[in-house]
């Protein structure tokens, strides 16, 4: 199974990556369990503007975390908690995928 921890702060000084760090690792223990962890810090995606299927030209980033997404059975979205929601770098990376990036696929939300 592919479980791709979205690691979702992008602020200097996050404390959520070091959660989806230790999550990668305990995942790393079971038998059968691929865990990768998904760095929106590192993801460079542009802010949103439409939907990855309906842009003219691909974006290289949002193409590689798109099929990192797609490849993925379950997701565990690790975010800090802004004024009672999740993070905005989450909220962007959402936005950019079509429906089947994450239909009939387990998601779990970590904060």
């Amino acid at each position: 199974m592919n479980i791709v921890i979205v690691s979702a702060s992008t602020r200097i000084g996050r404390q959520t990556h070091k959660v989806a760090l230790a999550l990668e690792k305990t995942l790393a223990k079971i038998e059968g369990i691929n865990a990768i962890i998904l760095d929106l810090k590192k993801e460079n995606l542009p802010i949103f503007e439409e939907v990855m299927s309906k842009l003219p030209t691909r974006n290289e980033a949002v193409s590689q975390t798109f099929d990192v997404l797609n490849r993925a059975d379950a997701m565990l979205f690790v975010t800090p908690e802004y004024n009672g929601s999740y993070s905005v770098a989450l909220q962007n990376m959402a936005d950019h995928y079509p429906k089947v990036a994450f239909a009939k696929k387990a998601i779990g939300i970590v904060t």
